[in-house]
């Protein structure tokens, strides 16, 4: 399946064709670190040709188009002019107004019509949002991502170097780190869990780890499983139930069984809804 750098859409006459050499990356500027399988990319665009324009400006007094979305495709044109270098690419660019770099970022979020950026490329754009002012509010919404995202991509941002190599490294994912960095509120102990959650990872063969792999790393176990290996053992050996427990232990023998609808299990743990109208 074609990817978003490669798919064919229908033509369009709102883009001019440039060399490379007309267009110019902003250094420092994009926020991209993972550009994905780039060869396959370049693979494509030296059969056909680069499909969705990029996009530019020139910027007053200035001679060549710098770049606001095609960073990626760029990229691999860049791979395949320095791979036949008879042969002159040419370039679909979108030319459209000076923004600012505020703008510009918002659009990086919003409108990136190739690769997606991971959650460490985002929290990076939204860090120079901060710092240009403004608010979570303003980031949710301009971006339409929720306040919870945003707070975790500020948690993300700030972390230390040592997790962030974790999810570069693909041992373990941007969201399960935000979710610990959310939970634990404290840096050193969140790189402690992740690091010792990667470890029994490792130790079980696996390279990534997963949430099960982060609880079973600090003793917990999975609670439902546990309580039916109790029942089990219990009833094995004969042993003799609290009677200040016997309530408890029915009804959870009744959940182990089944015997709860959704709509019952509701009605026995919760108030009944009032009705306002």
């Amino acid at each position: 399946m074609a990817n978003n750098d490669t798919k064919k859409r229908t033509p369009r006459k709102d883009y001019h064709l440039f060399t490379i050499d007309d267009i110019e990356v902003e250094e420092g500027f994009n926020p991209r670190h993972d550009y994905g399988n780039i060869n396959e990319l370049a693979k494509d665009i030296a059969q056909n040709g680069i499909l969705v324009p990029l996009r530019g400006f020139k910027k007053k007094g200035g001679d060549k188009y710098i770049l606001t979305d095609g960073h990626r495709r760029l990229m691999a044109a860049q791979i395949v002019q320095k791979k036949y270098p008879d042969i002159e690419l040419r370039i679909p660019l979108i030319a459209h107004k000076p923004i600012t770099e505020e703008q510009r970022l918002f659009n990086v979020l919003s409108f990136n019509s190739g690769l997606h950026l991971n959650p460490l490329e985002e929290s990076e754009i939204i860090s120079r949002l901060v710092n240009f002012g403004l608010s979570d509010k303003d980031i949710v919404k301009r971006t339409g991502m929720t306040g919870t995202y945003v707070s975790n991509l500020k948690l993300l941002y700030n972390s230390p170097q040592k997790l962030k190599n974790h999810i570069l490294s693909n041992n373990v994912s941007a969201t399960l780190a935000m979710e610990v960095l959310r939970e634990t509120k404290d840096y050193e102990k969140a790189v402690q869990l992740i690091e010792e959650g990667v470890s029994f990872a490792k130790s079980k063969g696996k390279a990534k780890m997963v949430k099960k792999d982060l609880n079973q790393s600090q003793g917990k176990v999975n609670s439902y499983s546990a309580l039916g290996k109790c029942f089990k053992v219990g009833i094995k050996n004969d042993r003799v139930i609290r009677q200040d427990k016997q309530e408890l232990y029915e009804f959870s023998e009744r959940i182990l069984n089944g015997d709860f609808t959704k709509e019952q299990l509701e009605e026995y743990f919760y108030e009944p809804k009032i009705d306002d109208k």
